[in-house]
Parts: structure tokens; C-alpha cells; sequence
């Protein structure tokens, strides 16, 4: 049995907290590559940060992600051209703007920013930057 064998046996078996720890995983490793990428010489890496990625993969995404695509998969279960179409608006129009605003309001309170600063969720929401305030 190998690695893939095993990791597909627990998605079967235990699959939102198998979910839990991959998206945990995956958010870690995209923030220590950021920070590898972007850091300054002589700066230290930020291990809090990548503490709080992989937590709001582990806690928020992986479930949330679980739970959304059974929902759509659910209410929309053909899987032609059209439907197709259907579920990409759908995860654009409600699931994108409402993690988006988990992910922000997840980072604040974890960095006590409390009330989070909506002036940086509308200007990641915003598909014009040009028709935004700013």
C-alpha cells in the first residue's frame, strides 16, 4: 500500500479532518514559500504567521471546503457544460466573497486587529480596481 493508497483510504475514512490537515499542510508550505521568496536580508522568518496560515487551513478551509463542495455537488449534480458554469458562478458569487471574509476576519482577530480593516476586504473584492475607491 502506498502513500497515495493510504491518503485516499482516509479521505474515505475520516475525510474532513483528513481535509483539515492537507489544506493545513498546503497553506504552510505556500507561506513559507512567500516568505522565503520575499524576505529581506538579515529579516527573520515569521513563524507566527505561518502558525496562523496552517490554523485557518486546519480550522476554517479544509472544513468549510468539504462541507461546500458536497453542498454544490448535492443541489447541482450533473456534470455537463452548463452546470458546470452554474457551480463556477456560485463559487464566485457566494463561496469566494464569504471565505474571503473568513480568511481576513480569521488573520485580524488572530493579530487582535479587531474591527479588521474593511477598506483592505473591498479593495480585495473589487474586479475594477478603477471603479473602487480607494
Amino acid at each position: 500500500m502506498g502513500f497515495l493508497a493510504w491518503y485516499l483510504g482516509m479521505l474515505d475514512s475520516r475525510p474532513i479532518i483528513t481535509k483539515s490537515i492537507s489544506s493545513a499542510l498546503i497553506y504552510a508550505a505556500a507561506d513559507i514559500t512567500t516568505q522565503t521568496i520575499t524576505m529581506e536580508p538579515y529579516s527573520t522568518w515569521d513563524t507566527i504567521r505561518t502558525l496562523r496560515m496552517a490554523g485557518y487551513g486546519m480550522i476554517i478551509l479544509g472544513p468549510a471546503q468539504h462541507m461546500w463542495f458536497n453542498f454544490v455537488a448535492r443541489v447541482l449534480p450533473k456534470r455537463d457544460v452548463i452546470t458546470t458554469f452554474k457551480k463556477l458562478l456560485m463559487g464566485q458569487l457566494v463561496y469566494g466573497p464569504a471565505i474571503t471574509a473568513a480568511f481576513f476576519s480569521f488573520n485580524a482577530a488572530l493579530q487582535v486587529e479587531f474591527p479588521f480593516a474593511f477598506k483592505d476586504l473591498n479593495k480585495n473584492w473589487c474586479v475594477m480596481p478603477k471603479l473602487c475607491n480607494d
